[in-house]
């Protein structure tokens, strides 16, 4: 009887289905972990970086050409997942991840012509790039309702965010300023940006409105699956990823 009773918990462990929950955590962790190599048409993620990036901007009589060179961004899979909660009678998930530290290293160089009141002046900007975010946090929460579309299907009923920073670092240097310039320059966008994104956050709902075109087609797709269906779709990408090998290390 023992020996029945053994087997029985085995096999309902071996065979529970995660809620949609687990899933999405599955999903995220196996992603954080091919995101140095990329895998699955998914091009690697850890640094992303590119030799040059051709930028050309013109609206009326300003004119500017210029060029991001030995671009590198660091850090997005430091990510940590803060909370995962999912009410499986409410179809209501809350996720809270945070990226310990990311960062920015490049050259950007601008030139042309800008026109100030009036006035076409001559510009010329470089700058090497040097830029640490520390503690960069979302909150997303979101609600599942019955499609409208298909009776059996779902939709993204409700959806909210929040972003938050802890620091904002600059280390940028200007070839043109002398040393105390740049500091002072560097100490100033980092006390601006931290303002700006503070002052930001009673704006955030309005914000997160924007996502109303990405909801509708993400509407779209949801349509055709019920909460059962994206659970396990969640995790046969995840199974997928799993048996990918990536030994690299961010």
């Amino acid at each position: 009887m023992l020996t029945v009773f053994i087997i029985a918990l085995v096999v309902s462990a071996t065979s529970a289905t995660p809620n949609y929950g687990d899933a999405v955590e599955m999903l995220l962790g196996e992603f954080k972990r091919i995101m140095p190599c990329g895998r699955l048409d998914i091009p690697p993620l850890e640094p992303i970086s590119t030799d040059m990036v051709d930028l050309d901007f013109n609206n009326g009589d300003t004119n500017i050409t210029g060029s991001i060179r030995h671009f590198r961004l660091s850090g997005l899979s430091s990510f940590q997942i803060l909370q995962n909660s999912y009410n499986e009678s409410a179809m209501h998930h809350v996720i809270d991840i945070i990226f310990s530290k990311i960062q920015a290293f490049g050259f950007l160089d601008l030139e042309g012509t800008l026109d100030i009141a009036g006035f076409s002046l001559p510009f010329e900007y470089s700058v090497q790039i040097n830029v640490k975010l520390t503690d960069l946090r979302f909150m997303i929460e979101y609600t599942f309702g019955q499609s409208l579309i298909s009776p059996k299907g779902l939709r993204i009923s409700s959806f909210d965010f929040k972003f938050f920073v802890g620091e904002v670092k600059a280390e940028n240097w200007h070839k043109s300023l002398d040393i105390a310039l740049n500091n002072y320059l560097n100490d100033l966008v980092g006390s601006l940006s931290s303002l700006v994104i503070k002052e930001m956050q009673p704006y955030v709902k309005d914000m997160s409105d924007a996502f109303g075109m990405l909801t509708n087609m993400s509407n779209e797709m949801l349509s055709e699956m019920s909460i059962t269906e994206l659970t396990e779709f969640y995790q046969q990408i995840a199974e997928s990823m799993r048996s990918e090998n990536c030994t690299i290390k961010a």
